[in-house]
């Protein structure tokens, strides 16, 4: 019984040090215009995730990463060192609720590309292809 979760923790580590490094991706968002966005993989199991579109836009949301199944990566979003905190608009400052984490399906084309799709998405939408960096 030992051995078997030995496997299944072997299997599971294998599986994240695919994710391991530094990962990039361009795409036009439809309401925010040309965004770049940095995914770190850490050893480890954190992650932080800096966002900046072509208007001036700064998000950056760090937590833990693991992969729940084979194609699936979860992604719990650290809530207490996201940036920015509060939105500020003409009718005063209000706190952004980030969600407590992401699930996406993920697959690797190859050992330098990185394609991610938000679960909660219809297939076909919300994807993003990474390119490792480093």
């Amino acid at each position: 019984m030992t051995a078997f979760f030995l496997g299944i923790l072997a299997l599971g580590l294998a599986q994240n040090n695919a994710f391991v490094g530094v990962w990039e991706a361009r795409y036009n968002d439809p309401n925010f215009g040309p965004t770049y966005v940095q995914m770190v993989f850490q050893p480890n199991g954190n992650y932080s995730q800096e966002t900046r579109t072509q208007a001036g836009g700064y998000v950056y949301i760090p937590g833990r990463y693991r992969v729940v199944q084979q194609g699936v990566l979860r992604l719990d979003i650290d809530q207490r060192n996201v940036y920015p905190k509060e939105f500020c608009g003409p009718l005063g400052c209000n706190p952004i609720r980030y969600p407590d984490g992401e699930t996406y399906y993920y697959r690797f084309p190859d050992r330098n590309t990185l394609v991610l799709q938000l679960a909660s998405c219809p297939p076909g939408q919300c994807v993003i292809t990474y390119r490792r960096t480093r």
